[in-house]
């Protein structure tokens, strides 16, 4: 996502450029060019932001702290032996 918001912004600067150093590309690249780049870059910068905190409000949520806490004393018991025969690969 960071790349795609890169490539956006790039072409902005680019776009900014070239309407600076050719005069006749300001009747192509208006303002409102610039204008819809940026409310695009907006969008996104939000949908990200959106999709990171969906990710950390479960998290948060569950805590997975507590949760560890209560699971590594079974790793050590009764399952150990499983866990272990999962880990190690088979000779030949």
């Amino acid at each position: 996502m960071g790349a795609f918001l890169t490539g956006i912004a790039m072409t902005a600067f680019l776009s900014d450029a070239a309407a600076r150093e050719v005069p006749a590309s300001s009747a192509y690249i208006t303002t409102n060019h610039f204008w819809d780049l940026g409310k695009i870059m907006f969008a996104f910068c939000i949908f990200w932001v959106y999709q990171f905190w969906a990710q950390y409000l479960p998290i948060w949520y569950a805590e997975p702290a507590r949760r560890d806490r209560l699971g590594v004393p079974a790793l050590r018991g009764a399952v150990a032996p499983v866990r272990v025969r999962r880990v190690r690969p088979r000779s030949s």
